[in-house]
């Protein structure tokens, strides 16, 4: 009886699972500091003694979750292009036509750089990173250029846009884009959603056909 009462009592120690999750939980505040900061000072200018200072904790604390400064900018920039490309899971077949799913996909990214870790992905420079995290983000921003490129080849393909020298269009309408991660101050009179669709509106008004503009 004593051993069962024991044994439904909690343990007042955590479980793998609990540490695990206060681990990410961490990770995940150090990166969004890291990641608003990069924004705002840029990378160079921002110390991770600032990061900690911000969260209130010590330097070695930080360095416990990532091994250095560059770690936590990749890990940045991977975690706008997993929202990237939840995006494109997401939108890229909700709607019918070629040109509707890339508007959803073009929107929805508009939007994901006006948040932090989108505006890494397009205000931080990789030059100040070693050779093998540049391929890391380089490889990541290729895959997402070419899942452009191919909702612009489907919407070609079944008319809803006007033919189009589909490398051009998707490069032009990316540079565009990435300018709202450098532009956008969230006190602005426009709400990111808003900011989204205008630009993309105004975008499609070189891409589709004029009845859809």
């Amino acid at each position: 009886m004593q051993q069962s009462i024991m044994t439904a009592r909690a343990s007042p120690f955590p479980s793998a699972e609990d540490k695990d999750r206060e681990r990410q939980m961490k990770r995940e505040a150090v990166m969004r500091t890291a990641a608003s900061m990069f924004c705002e000072r840029g990378y160079t200018a921002t110390q991770m003694s600032d990061v900690a200072s911000e969260l209130g904790v010590t330097k070695p604390t930080i360095y416990y979750y990532f091994k250095n400064k560059e770690d936590v900018l990749v890990a940045c920039f991977e975690a706008g292009f997993e929202m990237i490309q939840a995006t494109l899971n997401r939108e890229g077949e909700a709607a019918k036509t070629g040109a509707e799913r890339l508007r959803d996909v073009l929107v929805a990214y508009s939007e994901i750089l006006t948040q932090d870790y989108g505006k890494c992905t397009a205000r931080i420079s990789t030059a100040d990173l070693s050779e093998e995290s540049r391929e890391r983000v380089s490889q990541q921003k290729r895959r997402f250029d070419n899942q452009v490129r191919s909702l612009f080849c489907d919407a070609v393909e079944d008319g809803s846009i006007p033919p189009c020298d589909i490398k051009i269009a998707t490069f032009t309408v990316l540079s565009s884009l990435n300018g709202i991660g450098r532009w956008y101050k969230p006190d602005g009179d426009l709400s990111p959603d808003q900011v989204a669709q205008a630009v993309v509106d105004q975008l499609f008004k070189g891409i589709a056909w004029p009845e859809h503009n």
